[in-house]
């Protein structure tokens, strides 16, 4: 508490980014966002921030904080980035990783009940569609390789298209 307290007391920039990820590492995510905005208008603290909450599936927040980004007047570089972040976020809430089967999570190493595709819920099969249709757009609008990796990883283990993937990779 006592460098938190010093911390807050500062005028340091810096003092406020170490507040800021003191403040992440303890669940205040909201808080930890706030001291970011108030650091200055970098677009790499936002990207790096918005890869944290990705790793801490604090989905929502990674949203906002990317609504955020789109309305300020970040440079192209940063809008990429968090472009691509939000095509992660769709990808990730669309994965059902949790089926609920708990004698067959269990279960080590079977081959016949460990697959390589992912099942989607079918609520969220409008996350895929916007997740494609991100990466794609950035495949062609950037030139940038990640994007067309993704694309293939969807058609590969979500649609189970071979075809398709093997064409993208």
């Amino acid at each position: 508490n006592k460098t938190k307290k010093y911390l807050m007391e500062s005028n340091s920039n810096y003092a406020t980014l170490l507040l800021s990820k003191i403040e992440f590492k303890q669940k205040n995510y909201l808080k930890s966002y706030e001291l970011i905005s108030s650091y200055q208008n970098n677009g790499d603290y936002y990207v790096n921030f918005i890869e944290d909450l990705i790793k801490v599936k604090e989905f929502e927040l990674a949203q906002k904080v990317i609504k955020d980004v789109f309305e300020s007047n970040a440079d192209k570089k940063t809008m990429e980035k968090t472009i691509f972040l939000l095509a992660q976020i769709f990808e990730k809430l669309l994965i059902n990783e949790n089926h609920g089967l708990f004698l067959i999570n269990d279960i080590k190493k079977n081959e016949i009940l460990n697959s390589p595709f992912k099942k989607i819920n079918d609520d969220k099969s409008m996350l895929l569609n916007k997740a494609i249709t991100i990466y794609d757009s950035l495949r062609i609008n950037t030139n940038q390789v990640k994007p067309l990796y993704h694309l293939a990883e969807i058609n590969y283990k979500i649609l189970g298209d071979y075809d398709g993937a093997n064409t993208l990779y």
